[in-house]
């Protein structure tokens, strides 16, 4: 938890002032785990990385790399321990921002502990904010509970398309029904493909033009074209010529 007192703390050569917090990733895995299900289970340290990258986006905490693990600093610490001046709250204080983080990337279910009241509130929040979150747009969308695994996916498509992207993609998947990652990031391809910068301004149609693939009964693919006219007629001498070949073919 971060430092309440004014004077701060020692922990070895390190001094931590208020609001301040010094911890391992190692550590911060084993603090979060939680229970699933009777199972315990514990987020990856690329999500507990990529949670912490977020907050420092966000400017809610500044971090520098110990010996001893990262030092968090948490920005504007007392507003969010709610002192407005006062020196006698004994408010709880830990890295609640964090945990907020933490929780969106999964939904944590099985257990009434604390851990699990702090993800549905920090759910809560998220889903009310007016800053567009994959990982609950995600959900919102009707794709379903996010696991581990998902976010990881997730997660390494905010890395390589990059956040809004994600979020637009994952809204047209849903508006064609087809809610599924490998859909979104065919979606994500196409729009790298045909040099799209603003898939949000990109005005979506009920039918996307192109080639669907269907199984013969042979089981092999089949490619169709789909097309708004009709196919052209063949003429009588293009008929005639296409016989006359195959004539020729079947007796040489």
């Amino acid at each position: 938890m971060a430092v309440f007192s004014e004077d701060g703390v020692r922990i070895g050569d390190v001094h931590l002032k208020r609001g301040q917090w010094l911890r391992s990733t190692r550590n911060l895995i084993e603090d979060l785990a939680y229970v699933e299900n009777r199972q315990v289970k514990k987020y990856s340290t690329s999500v507990i990385n990529r949670c912490i990258k977020k907050l420092e986006r966000e400017q809610r905490i500044c971090t520098k790399t110990h010996e001893l693990g990262t030092i968090f600093t948490v920005i504007n610490y007392e507003q969010y321990q709610g002192f407005m001046g006062s020196r006698k709250k004994n408010l709880e204080h830990n890295l609640e921002q964090y945990q907020n983080i933490v929780g969106t990337v999964e939904e944590q279910s099985g257990n009434n502990n604390k851990k699990d009241n702090n993800a549905i509130n920090a759910m809560n929040d998220f889903k009310e904010s007016t800053t567009p979150n994959a990982f609950v747009v995600f959900e919102r969308e009707g794709f379903g509970t996010l696991s581990s695994t998902l976010a990881e996916k997730l997660g390494s498509f905010i890395d390589d398309f990059g956040e809004r992207w994600v979020i637009e993609a994952m809204k047209e998947a849903a508006y064609h029904s087809k809610r599924s990652l490998p859909y979104v990031k065919s979606i994500l391809e196409d729009y790298r493909r045909r040099g799209v910068d603003e898939p949000w301004t990109v005005e979506r149609t009920q039918q996307q033009k192109g080639f669907i693939r269907q199984q013969t009964k042979t089981g092999k693919p089949e490619m169709r074209v789909v097309s708004g006219s009709p196919a052209p007629e063949i003429s009588q001498e293009e008929r005639q010529r296409m016989r006359e070949l195959a004539r020729e073919l079947k007796t040489s």
